[in-house]
């Protein structure tokens, strides 16, 4: 019997059995990683809320960071703003800027209006390289911009009309031009790493700028984490106990995201950071390399590229499968008598869209049951905040317990710092 479980508003379905499991060490879900802090992270939600409608006469939203300080909130504006935009009737544009690319810049600079544009920027450190670079180019363009508009405009006048900041409490050049410039700033908790942020004040001003509630989003962290918690746990920690051994005794070493949704692709890069950049690390005691390699897919559109390979190449895939309930919104095939004689066209009619990409995604699962490739299906109720909130939490505290079952520190990224460094070396020459 494959083990089944509801999870707040998520439905969890897997294709193997936790009886066989090897793997025997105790699995604890500790309460002092800064993401599980979620009374505390909170508290500066009632600061967003204000800050977003002291900016509410601007109608561009553009946020700069790197990794985790930008991938969750795109997951959410990308899912879930225009929903809120047509049900709330206003209309703003939202833009992520998150890579030094000289022709996206210059395409940026040449659609926006600045005069109408807040810039959220996110850095943990306060000293990201890449979000520093951006900030500097930023500022230039709008003191020239307003030379020419306003001349009189200082430089803390400039950066107080545009700019809030997100970063480390006491440390870092963000928080200290926040300090001299009196810029608007959001804090992110020092144990709280930037790929495990999303349920924080990085996302809270985002969400409130387009008039979605950050208590929602954290509601559902704080019901996945109860569930985790208590007398569902077992669930949790035989699936986590999974993966590793499929991995370990199995060289299943490739971790498959594939969500039968558009609003959840964006997730799937999410999802890769946290994974790749936690687990792939060398084991605290042997120093033995270990790691998961995440691959970002999603359908029914990748069957058209990947499945292929999914199913027919090595095997070396541990897939997780994400699908939504649409009971609210679907499209029905309608039918035309006058394209009758075009049998593809018309041997759907009266079928809904939603039926169709389900049926899509049950002959996927059974074709990768067949190869004998192992998967978890997550079907959310529905997409919102709160589901958003109950599936990070949950990839969270699935990324921090494998891996203490890998026996790598999830936490940190060393040989990422020391890149940077080396980087920072270069560059100073």
């Amino acid at each position: 019997m494959n083990p089944q479980i509801t999870l707040s508003n998520i439905n969890f379905t897997t294709s193997f059995d936790f009886s066989k499991n090897e793997i025997k060490k105790t699995l604890e879900l500790h309460s002092h990683f800064g993401f599980s802090k979620l009374g505390n992270l909170q508290n500066e939600i009632p600061l967003a809320q204000k800050t977003a409608l002291k900016f509410q006469h601007l109608t561009n939203f553009v946020h700069v960071g790197m990794g985790g300080s930008a991938l969750g909130p795109e997951v959410l504006l990308q899912s879930l703003a225009h929903t809120s935009m047509r049900n709330n009737g206003f209309q703003k544009t939202f833009t992520f800027l998150k890579n030094l690319d000289p022709l996206e810049l210059k395409n940026f600079f040449h659609f926006t209006k600045l005069e109408n544009t807040l810039f959220f920027i996110v850095s943990k450190s306060g000293e990201t390289l890449e979000t520093h670079t951006l900030l500097t180019i930023l500022i230039e363009k709008l003191q020239n911009h307003y030379r020419q508009m306003t001349p009189e405009l200082s430089l803390k006048n400039i950066l107080q009309k545009h700019f809030v900041f997100c970063t480390d409490p006491e440390k870092g050049t963000l928080r200290q031009l926040s300090k001299k410039y009196d810029i608007d700033c959001f804090t992110i908790p020092p144990n709280l790493g930037g790929r495990f942020s999303v349920l924080s004040p990085v996302s809270f001003l985002p969400l409130c700028f387009f008039q979605l509630d950050p208590i929602e989003l954290m509601k559902g962290a704080e019901n996945m984490q109860a569930s985790l918690l208590g007398n569902k746990n077992i669930f949790f920690e035989e699936l986590a106990k999974s993966i590793v051994e499929f991995a370990l005794y199995h060289q299943l070493t490739q971790t498959l995201m594939m969500p039968y949704s558009t609003y959840l692709k964006t997730f799937t890069d999410w999802f890769v950071q946290l994974w790749a950049e936690s687990l792939g690390k060398k084991q605290l005691d042997t120093h033995i390399p270990q790691g998961l390699t995440p691959i970002a897919s999603y359908g029914p559109a990748d069957q058209h590229s990947q499945l292929q390979l999914f199913l027919a190449g090595p095997k070396k895939n541990f897939t997780f499968f994400l699908s939504v309930q649409n009971d609210q919104i679907d499209f029905v095939l309608p039918t035309n008598s006058e394209l009758q004689e075009f049998k593809s066209l018309t041997e759907l009619n009266n079928l809904n869209l939603e039926y169709i990409v389900e049926t899509q995604l049950i002959g996927v699962m059974e074709g990768f049951r067949a190869a004998q490739l192992p998967y978890v299906h997550l079907q959310l109720k529905q997409l919102n905040l709160e589901t958003f909130g109950e599936l990070f939490y949950f990839f969270e505290s699935l990324t921090a317990s494998v891996g203490h079952l890998l026996n790598v520190n999830p936490f940190d990224q060393p040989e990422v710092e020391i890149i940077k460094k080396q980087t920072q070396k270069m560059l100073m020459r």
